[in-house]
């Protein structure tokens, strides 16, 4: 059984594909239609089978021929054919239900993800290094229309009274925040931005203290200093 991550099944999607908000409901829909796994099945109570990351139902019999569907991007390009014939994702029952919903949180943040080259099993590399931080400390309140007040906020919402949703955010962009920081690759990155900080102020330091400009800097430091003292004091 093999389960794609988000930013995964996001980035399988634009490879099929799919644009703008559609990547954004591509994702929520496979989510709540296979959870992401890529073998997943279910068979109907009309006797007919859904197949896949995306579900296909085989009354498309002709589509889940002209691939493999439990590759990713061969059912990714299914769920675009029936999309695209449909006008809307009307055919999936979790989007008419409403089920999609609950997972457009994290589709919304999984679409902001940084992709590598495709394999040739059809999965992305995808790397966790790419997201947009603003939104995701927005929160619902940013990532579905209308969702506002009481339960949005995000992270924010949840250090200030945010409620469970706000909560619900803020561990999963501190989920994210890990995945980052636990990237050897992120380290050398830091690592490198914090020597080039110290390096930068080892300069000013030394020509503070090497310089006549830096020997005035520090006397009009030291005078502002004594100024605001005597200011205190009086």
């Amino acid at each position: 059984m093999t389960v794609l991550s988000d930013a995964q099944i996001a980035a399988t999607a634009r490879l099929a594909g799919f644009t703008g908000q559609d990547v954004v409901t591509a994702v929520a829909v496979a989510l709540a239609e296979s959870s992401g796994r890529t073998d997943a099945t279910n068979h109907n109570s009309d006797g007919s089978t859904d197949y896949g990351l995306w579900q296909i139902n085989s009354v498309h019999a002709d589509l889940l021929k002209s691939g493999n569907w439990q590759t990713p991007l061969d059912n990714a390009k299914m769920a675009k054919s029936v999309h695209d014939n449909a006008g809307s994702w009307q055919p999936w029952s979790t989007f008419n239900s409403g089920a999609w919903l609950a997972y457009y949180g994290r589709a919304k943040v999984a679409s902001t993800a940084t992709t590598d080259a495709v394999t040739t099993a059809g999965q992305p590399n995808v790397t966790l290094t790419g997201f947009d931080w603003k939104t995701i400390l927005e929160g619902p309140g940013a990532l579905i229309p209308g969702f506002s007040g009481a339960l949005g906020g995000g992270a924010a919402g949840a250090l200030t009274g945010g409620g469970i949703s706000g909560l619900a955010d803020a561990i999963t962009s501190l989920g994210k925040f890990l995945a980052f920081v636990a990237d050897p690759k992120n380290w050398l990155r830091v690592a490198e931005f914090l020597g080039g900080l110290a390096i930068v102020a080892w300069g000013l330091w030394q020509f503070v203290n090497a310089t006549s400009l830096g020997g005035a800097i520090k006397s009009t430091a030291k005078s502002a200093a004594e100024g605001v003292a005597v200011a205190v004091a009086a």
